[in-house]
């Protein structure tokens, strides 16, 4: 049935749609990836009072 998967779309819509995608995930992946360095430079000290990540006695 490969006349039924067939399309109207012309290759060149296919292929914008292509970049279009490539070009935002690869935008999202470098976002993701300078915020996941930067949090990790922060490290776990900047965190380290605060008192949702320890029990109520411990310092």
């Amino acid at each position: 049935p490969v006349h039924i998967a067939a399309t109207e779309l012309g290759k060149v819509n296919v292929q914008i749609s292509f970049w279009i995608f490539a070009v935002l995930f690869t935008a999202l992946l470098i976002a993701e990836i300078k915020i996941m360095l930067t949090q990790i430079k922060k490290g776990f000290d900047a965190y380290a009072g605060h008192s949702t990540l320890m029990g109520k006695g411990e310092k």
